[in-house]
This record gives C-alpha cells, structure tokens and sequence, in this order.
C-alpha cells in the first residue's frame, strides 16, 4: 500500500467517530513494526474497527464498491474463468462476467500480481471490489465443490429439515 493511500485510509478512519485517535495511532505503530502484517488485520484483531467498517473505509479509500458475497448467486459458469487453485491461492472470486470485463472479489484489492495473472489466464479486463475474506472463504467453496460435495451439502440440508419438521409435530 502506497504511503499516500496508507494516510487517506488511517485519515478516513480518524473521521469515524467509532475509532478512538489515540488507539488509532498505536495500531499504526505496531503495524508498522510488524512487516508482512496488513493493517486491517491489526485493527480488526485488535477491536479497533469491526470487519464491516473497515471494509468500508477500504472501499473509500481504494475508491472500489464493497460486495456482500452472502447475499450473491454467482453463476458456477464463472468456475471455469478461475481455476480453484487461482482463487484460493490469491484469495478471490470471480462475481460476474459482462462482455470482456470480469468482475472479482478480493480481500486484498492492491494484489497487483493477482490481478495481473488472472488477466493474463481469463485474456479479460478485471474489475475488482472489495470482500471480506470469510465471505470469499464461503463463496470459493461453493462456487467451487463437485457433484459429491454439493450432493453432500444438499443432503446434510434435507436431513436437518427432516429432524426440525419431526421435532415440530412432536410439540
């Protein structure tokens, strides 16, 4: 992350009247001792922001819109632009495929050679937006398990269903 996108985030943060200043500026602190850290993570873990407010504030501040991938169908067509072992290597999803522009999810939009090697594996122009990484966790999986997989998951499904109907018509 740039040093000038670095202080239009933490400048975004300080704006939140959830953040507190001075607990800001010690994340900032220990983010930068910690190499190899990235600071959403510090804040998250630490309890500075909750996952949903820095998301949002990344989305600000990278100019990118935030998906919901819980609330997304994502059609398993797009499986086959992404190989599994792509999207969970660089932790993204493929959303949406209009014309020649594919839309992906990521937790980590500035992975530049994430999106430079899905660009060269799809030949398409990317679009990222912004997900949280259990959200991209869900969607990988199911975007991404085979027949025996989904069958199992159907099943498990039925058979809860099952056991709430018997337990309703006992009451």
């Amino acid at each position: 992350m740039s040093d000038l996108l670095r202080q239009r985030i933490v400048d975004l943060l300080k704006k939140n009247p959830r953040v507190d200043p001075a607990r800001l500026n010690k994340m900032i602190l220990k983010f930068q001792q910690e190499g190899g850290v990235r600071l959403g993570e510090i804040l998250v873990e630490e309890g500075l922001v909750s996952q949903p407010d820095w998301l949002a504030v990344l989305a600000a501040g990278l100019e990118l819109p935030p998906i919901n991938l819980s609330r997304l169908k994502i059609d398993p067509s797009l499986a086959e632009l992404v190989p599994e072992r792509i999207a969970r290597a660089y932790h993204v999803v493929p959303v949406s495929k209009i014309g020649t522009q594919l839309s992906v999810a990521m937790a980590d939009p500035l992975n530049v050679l994430a999106l430079d090697d899905i660009a060269r594996l799809t030949s398409l122009e990317l679009s990222p937006v912004i997900a949280s990484e259990q959200d991209i966790d869900a969607a990988i999986q199911q975007l991404y398990q085979g027949p025996v997989e989904k069958f199992q998951a159907i099943w498990a499904g039925s058979v809860e269903e099952g056991a709430a109907s018997e337990e309703q018509e006992e009451v």
